[in-house]
C-alpha cells in the first residue's frame, strides 16, 4: 500500500505563489491552516517563502533509490523504483523524511 501526495515545490527556496493559479484548493488549505504553518521554528521555513518545505531537491525525482531503515540494531536497505499505475502515468516514490535514502542518477546526472 502506499500514499500519494502532489510535490508543488522542485527545490528549497522555490517561491510558493504559483500553487494559488495552479492548485487554489491546496492554496485555500494552506490559507485557512496558515496561523499553525507560520509557527514552524525552524530556520529554513523563516528565511524562505511562506509554505517552504525542505528536503527537497533533484534527488526527490530520482527514478531509483535506496532506502535505509536504522531503527533496529541491523541496518536494512532496499531498492526502492518507481510506481506503474493504471492511471496512465508513472509515480515516484519519496520515503519519509525519518528514512534516509542514497539516490541512484543515470550516468553523466548530477
Amino acid at each position: 500500500m502506499f500514499r500519494s501526495c502532489y510535490i508543488f515545490k522542485r527545490f528549497v527556496g522555490e517561491s510558493t505563489v504559483y500553487i494559488k493559479d495552479f492548485a487554489p484548493k491546496t492554496w485555500n488549505y494552506l490559507e485557512t491552516h496558515a496561523q499553525y504553518l507560520n509557527k514552524r521554528k525552524s530556520k529554513i521555513y523563516q528565511q524562505n517563502p511562506r509554505f517552504s518545505i525542505f528536503g527537497v531537491g533533484s534527488y526527490t525525482f530520482a527514478p531509483w533509490k535506496i532506502a535505509i531503515c536504522g531503527l533496529y540494531k541491523k541496518l536494512d536497505f532496499r531498492l526502492i523504483g518507481q510506481i506503474s499505475e493504471k492511471l496512465k502515468t508513472t509515480l515516484k516514490s519519496i520515503p519519509n523524511a525519518p528514512c534516509p535514502a542514497l539516490i541512484l542518477l543515470p550516468p553523466g546526472v548530477g
